[in-house]
């Protein structure tokens, strides 16, 4: 029973953008409300570096990872090929 390979990726494809959707709507709605920008913090004197760290994983999952899934779809269609 071995799968093929391509269905399996475009199952972790859709599984990973169903899971970056349902942490980043959430803080896009929040941010929404709150008339701000979305993870875009104000670090005091109090901030150590696990939190700092922290934060900056979390905006990395919610900036960066919409444009690796964009691109990763863009080759896949093969208009990202030249």
């Amino acid at each position: 029973m071995t799968e093929n390979p391509s269905q399996t990726n475009v199952w972790l494809f859709r599984l990973f953008t169903a899971l970056w959707m349902a942490t980043a709507i959430p803080i896009t709605i929040f941010s929404f409300f709150l008339l701000e920008l979305p993870l875009w913090p104000e670090f005091d004197a109090e901030s150590t570096p696990e939190g700092i760290a922290l934060w900056a994983a979390t905006a990395a999952w919610f900036y960066v990872t919409p444009v690796a899934l964009i691109i990763v779809a863009r080759r896949w269609s093969g208009r990202g090929t030249s």
